[in-house]
């Protein structure tokens, strides 16, 4: 978390930042992997995302 809010001060984060990074992951997820964990994975990562969006712009 602190590196996220650490960045943020420099150079403010925004919510298309946290989307097209989830993008980016989900198509490196997609070119590289099939089945139930790849899903999983990906759905793990927006959580997490959305947990350190929400704890870094508010």
């Amino acid at each position: 978390m602190q590196k996220h809010k650490e960045l943020h001060n420099k150079c403010p984060l925004t919510h298309a930042h946290f989307n097209h990074w989830n993008e980016v992951f989900r198509q490196t997820v997609d070119e590289l992997f099939v089945g139930e964990k790849a899903e999983e994975i990906k759905d793990r990562a927006k959580n997490i995302s959305d947990v350190i969006m929400y704890k870094t712009i508010q």
